[in-house]
């Protein structure tokens, strides 16, 4: 019983549940630690911010390929990779005309792997990260963990306060008296 339940356990899904529990659990604990994607790299800040992004990720998703047992031979240079795609997008995205039209790195990120997929043969070295449905997984775990929360409200590097209107609660409350 005790082997079967910790072999469920180590199953992908699990696995994605507890990544996904852990970014909310230190986004709870220490919001000004968890590491925000910058919106572009025109500072040595905010390349300092997109490191400290790409470290989060890489311990994250490395403990999670040791769980599942997974290789980590040369995972982090094919993160290294894939995250490089990924400022590369947001690099895109964040052009004045492109931002006009409304395009946002998701979608470029999208189209560039179409294009490396489709017209360039994926090397070996870079197959080990190339996992988006997991990634795609532990985000759908973040947001509908978060989803519950009065108003929809996110924990961040900078925490906000949801307003009374917005809470959940807020449609149940007795108006409040007029002031005098």
């Amino acid at each position: 019983m005790k082997k079967s339940l910790i072999r469920q356990l180590k199953s992908e899904d699990w696995v994605i549940v507890g990544a996904g529990a852990a970014i909310l659990l230190l986004a709870l604990l220490f919001p000004r630690w968890m590491p925000a994607m910058p919106k572009d790299l025109s500072s040595a800040g905010n390349w300092m911010s997109a490191g400290a992004m790409f470290l989060f990720l890489l311990v994250l998703t490395g403990v999670c390929q040791r769980i599942l047992g997974r290789p980590l031979r040369r995972f982090a240079v094919s993160l290294l990779a894939i995250f490089g795609v990924a400022l590369l997008s947001q690099a895109v995205a964040s052009i004045p005309a492109i931002k006009r039209l409304g395009f946002e790195a998701v979608f470029f990120s999208v189209i560039f792997g179409l294009v490396i997929s489709n017209f360039f043969r994926v090397p070996e070295w870079l197959k080990p990260a190339i996992q988006s449905e997991f990634y795609i997984k532990i985000g759908i775990v973040c947001l509908g963990a978060t989803s519950g929360w009065p108003g929809g409200c996110v924990w961040t590097r900078k925490p906000r306060r949801c307003s009374p209107a917005r809470s959940a609660s807020a449609a149940f409350r007795p108006p409040s008296p007029p002031a005098a």
